[in-house]
């Protein structure tokens, strides 16, 4: 894969990773891994994270 493809590829799938976890803080949708419950505030910082990641990747493209 060449470096500009992934410069497009990479942010895009970052937004849609944090687009996902603000809808789940939004809707307050439950998630259990294994039978252990995910908490809300694991969103919060999953949203902040990738969001950052998306930034970054769109801003060295």
């Amino acid at each position: 894969m060449k470096q500009k493809t992934y410069l497009t590829i990479t942010p895009f799938l970052f937004l849609v990773i944090a687009v996902v976890h603000l809808i789940r803080i939004w809707k307050g949708w439950d998630i259990s891994i294994a039978g252990s419950e995910i908490p809300l505030w694991a969103s919060w910082a999953a949203l902040v994270v990738a969001s950052y990641l998306s930034y970054s990747g769109y801003k060295l493209k």
